[in-house]
């Protein structure tokens, strides 16, 4: 069991669930390490990695569920639900399998669980914040006109976020009940950003915990630019554009998407098809998925595309 202090965060049992697709064995360790002291149980859903061997050693440390094939990030979170709800758990933790949790996380964010519900507020998440490989400290977010600005955390324990990045996120099961599953037609890109909106539209927003806090990477790099000031832009591979750009166009035709959000990604797209599309090193191939996910979102045609190739991760 946990060592966590029951009077501050009253009794909640947890569940995490990593979610893997070909992982450094040695981050993921850490991670698992780190949570075993902080949760209840851990689960592991691998999708169809070829490190058959590594994957075997960590199912010998926690449950695992090896899928037959790359399923996408909806299925995997929608297992470990599953798998959490099993458990009896309150809540399910969603990890990616480099985000590595400060040894006080889960702790800090059941404290918001135990304030909000002191005061009858509902949510359906609570986020942490991450620390990239700059050093630098995350803070959330909420939709502007024309742009997604920052929720900055000064002396308060939490605030309230439009949406939260999965990863990171402390789901309430219960909620889920009430909202629904996660959208595996997306297959990954979009995901969370859909299921938050889709709950906040039901009255379940979510907040973010100012104090928790991990260590995570967003895309396979980044680079620091000057744009009004200085940004950490990430960077993916190809075919991941195919998906921001496919799953945006088919959000936009949900009622419950916000307009501020959809003016607000718009405005996202532009300055992606500008970077990656106009001056990234590997522009036309970023250009032609760009083209892809534009025609199959306005087809409105979802799920796993089997025509990309998605690349390993580098070990």
């Amino acid at each position: 069991m946990p060592n966590i202090d029951s009077d501050n965060v009253g009794n909640h049992s947890v569940t995490a669930v990593l979610v893997t697709y070909n992982p450094d064995i040695n981050i993921l360790t850490a991670v698992i390490d780190s949570l075993k002291t902080q949760v209840e149980s851990i689960i592991v859903i691998d999708n169809n990695s070829k490190v058959a061997g590594d994957i075997a050693r960590v199912c010998a440390r926690v449950e695992c569920s090896l899928l037959p094939a790359n399923m996408g990030l909806g299925k995997a979170h929608n297992l470990g639900i599953e798998y959490a709800r099993s458990q009896g758990s309150d809540y399910v933790l969603l990890l990616d399998q480099d985000s590595l949790p400060e040894p006080n996380m889960v702790e800090q964010m059941l404290k918001v669980v135990e304030q909000l519900n002191t005061t009858s507020q509902p949510f359906c998440a609570i986020g942490s914040r991450y620390r990239n490989q700059h050093d630098e400290l995350s803070d959330f977010v909420k939709i502007d006109w024309f742009r997604f600005a920052r929720t900055t955390c000064t002396e308060q324990s939490y605030v309230k976020a439009d949406f939260l990045i999965s990863s990171g996120s402390l789901i309430r099961v219960s909620a889920v009940d009430e909202i629904g599953m996660m959208d595996e037609s997306l297959f990954i890109d979009h995901v969370d950003t859909e299921w938050f909106m889709r709950a906040k539209s039901l009255g379940y927003p979510a907040y973010g915990c100012c104090r928790a806090i991990m260590r995570h990477h967003l895309g396979e790099k980044t680079t620091r630019i000057w744009l009004a000031r200085w940004r950490n832009v990430p960077f993916h591979h190809a075919f991941r554009y195919y998906y921001v750009f496919r799953n945006s166009f088919l959000l936009y035709r949900r009622r419950y998407m916000p307009f501020k959000w959809m003016l607000a990604d718009w405005v996202r797209l532009g300055q992606i098809f500008i970077f990656f599309g106009l001056f990234a090193a590997n522009r036309l191939k970023n250009l032609q998925m760009i083209a892809k996910g534009l025609v199959d979102g306005i087809k409105g045609k979802s799920g796993r595309n089997d025509a990309l190739i998605v690349p390993a991760p580098p070990q």
